[in-house]
C-alpha cells in the first residue's frame, strides 16, 4: 500500500490523496478541536485565580448547604456534564440538520460562552457559562469526527 501512495501524483502519503474540499474539512475540524481543547486547558491553568476572584477569598462552596467542595472542581464537573450532554444533543442535531452546520453552531456556542464566563459576577453564572461551553465542546468532538469520517476517504 505504501508504494501505491507514493505513486499518486500531487503529494506523498495520505495528505496528497485528498482533494481541496477534503483538506478544507480536515483543517476546519482540526482547528475546531484545537480551539476547544485550548479553552479547556486555559481554564485549567487559570482555574484557581479565576474562581478565587469570583468568590472573593472563598475556595470552597457548600454543596446542599453542608458538604464543602472545591469550587474549581465543581466548575470542571459542570463543564464535563455539559460536554457529555452536548455530544448527545448535537450528535442528533447533526444527523438531522447537517454536520457542517451544527459544527459551526457548536464552535460559536463554546466561543460565546467562554467569552461570557469572563464577565461572570459569581459562581452560579460562571457555572452556567461553563456548562454551555461544555455543550459546545461536546458537540464539536462528535460532529468533527463524523464530518471527517464522511468526507475523507479511508
Amino acid at each position: 500500500m505504501s508504494s501505491d501512495l507514493k505513486s499518486q501524483p500531487g503529494g506523498h502519503g495520505w495528505w496528497g490523496k485528498l482533494n481541496a474540499y477534503q483538506r478544507l474539512v480536515f483543517v476546519v475540524a482540526t482547528l475546531a478541536w484545537m480551539f476547544d481543547c485550548l479553552d479547556q486547558q486555559l481554564f485549567n491553568l487559570a482555574r484557581s485565580p479565576a474562581i478565587a476572584a469570583l468568590l472573593g477569598a472563598e475556595q470552597e462552596l457548600l454543596l446542599f448547604g453542608r458538604f464543602p467542595i472545591a469550587a474549581g472542581a465543581l466548575a470542571t464537573s459542570i463543564f464535563v456534564l455539559g460536554w457529555a450532554t452536548g455530544g448527545i444533543i448535537f450528535g442528533s442535531l447533526g444527523d438531522r440538520y447537517g454536520r457542517a452546520r451544527m459544527l459551526s453552531v457548536t464552535v460559536l456556542l463554546y466561543s460565546i460562552a467562554t467569552g461570557l464566563s469572563a464577565l461572570s459576577k459569581g459562581f452560579v453564572d460562571f457555572a452556567l457559562y461553563r456548562f454551555v461551553t461544555g455543550l459546545g465542546v461536546g458537540g464539536v468532538f462528535g460532529l468533527a469526527v463524523a464530518l471527517v469520517a464522511d468526507t475523507v476517504p479511508g
